[in-house]
């Protein structure tokens, strides 16, 4: 029975909980086999990869030459490494601020730990009508991750027009369960406005707490609030909650 309901979780796209049935498997005399196959797979679906890597090192020991061995290694041979995106924005505030961007960023995973190195910059054109301003900025930060939470956070260097201030962000996921997430962040950024660039620039640091479930295959539940403070004194709050549904 144990097997079943691991299968039948990790099948509905739950690894976190398959994960702690396949424990308990493994833990029968006769279910070392699949359930240290299985908390492979599931520890890296769910970015676990040190849980996964110690179930593939007993798993090799006992059980070597078995294609459920062979099947672990290869899901974890073709876990998550990293990424790199390149990104271009344009568009208007409500100041008559236009703001032109071009951003890469990037991380990449320490081996088999569950760490990594994030990295980004980027260049932006902050123009209104009298006048215009570039900034570039550049970020460094690292990302950790286990079964049921993960964090990112790095510092930012902004520089331009003969200014320069320092930003930063956090942000933590924690898993209640599969399809319950909790989010809180933190980040502090400058506003892009051309005349406070000319001046002193203008810091936003945001603050956000946010819930998300899922339930069944196609309805999703968000709920977020935002509470914003800047350096000029101004402060901003506010709340959404949306519904999807895919079919």
């Amino acid at each position: 029975h144990y097997r079943e309901f691991a299968n039948s979780l990790q099948r509905h796209s739950m690894p976190r909980e398959a994960y702690g049935i396949y424990r308990q498997l493994a833990a029968l005399p006769d279910g070392a086999l699949y359930g240290l196959a299985g908390q492979v797979k599931t520890a890296v679906a769910a970015g676990d990869y040190r849980a996964a890597k110690s179930a593939l090192v007993d798993l090799q020991t006992r059980f070597p030459t078995h294609t459920l061995t062979a099947e672990a290694l290869q899901a974890y041979d073709n876990r998550y490494a990293g990424s790199a995106t390149f990104g271009f924005r344009t568009y208007n505030d409500y100041k008559g601020n236009h703001i032109t961007a071009w951003d890469h960023s990037g991380d990449q995973a320490f081996g088999a730990d569950n760490w990594a190195v994030l990295w980004g910059s980027a260049s932006n054109r902050v123009s209104d009508d009298a006048d215009h301003v570039r900034v570039h900025d550049s970020r460094v930060g690292v990302a950790a991750r286990e079964r049921w939470w993960s964090s990112r956070v790095w510092v930012s260097d902004y520089r331009g027009a003969g200014q320069n201030t320092t930003g930063g962000h956090w942000d933590a996921d924690l898993f209640l369960r599969d399809f319950t997430k909790l989010n809180f962040a933190l980040a502090k950024q400058p506003v892009w406005d051309a005349q406070a660039w000319k001046n002193e620039p203008i810091m936003a640091l945001t603050r956000t707490v946010s819930l998300s479930h899922r339930v069944g295959y196609g309805d999703f539940y968000d709920f977020s609030y935002t509470l914003d403070g800047y350096s000029d004194g101004n402060r901003f709050y506010g709340w959404s909650a949306n519904y999807s549904h895919n079919v």
